[in-house]
């Protein structure tokens, strides 16, 4: 405990205990309201989530306005995205492998690798992120 004398030499706890207070609850609240996650964690939330199968949390962290880049074209409609993450999940013999390499801002740039069974597809993922939302990606061979 913190003590302040006033001039005439009496402690004045209360006016200390009111600033501690006031600090505490600033910090507190600070902390708890910290919904904004930093891109790393934006990536290997929606990672998990398509590891665990769970697309109903995996489409939770897809833009509204998300674009999908892959090799056989782009899809920007969000039930186009769903049902290709749907397929993907339907067909993966074994959760697929990511691993980031770099983090440039909101850009996340990975390897992934995916598992068909007897297909295994690999190449760089580039992610862009927005607002705790996976806003561009970008899978390349």
């Amino acid at each position: 405990m913190i003590f302040i004398y006033t001039k005439r030499g009496r402690r004045n706890e209360k006016i200390i205990d009111g600033y501690i207070l006031t600090l505490t609850f600033i910090f507190v609240t600070a902390a708890c309201s910290r919904n904004e996650m930093i891109p790393e964690e934006v990536v290997m939330a929606f990672d998990k989530a398509m590891g665990e199968g769970d697309l109903d949390t995996a489409m939770s962290y897809i833009a509204l306005d998300d674009s999908f880049d892959f090799p056989t074209g782009i899809m920007t409609d969000r039930n186009e995205i769903r049902e290709f993450l749907k397929a993907t999940l339907d067909i993966a013999t074994e959760a697929g492998k990511l691993t980031i390499k770099e983090v440039n801002g909101n850009t996340i740039i990975s390897d992934l690798e995916l598992n068909f069974g007897a297909v295994k597809t690999t190449g760089e993922l580039v992610l862009i992120i927005e607002n705790n939302k996976i806003k561009e990606y970008k899978f390349t061979k």
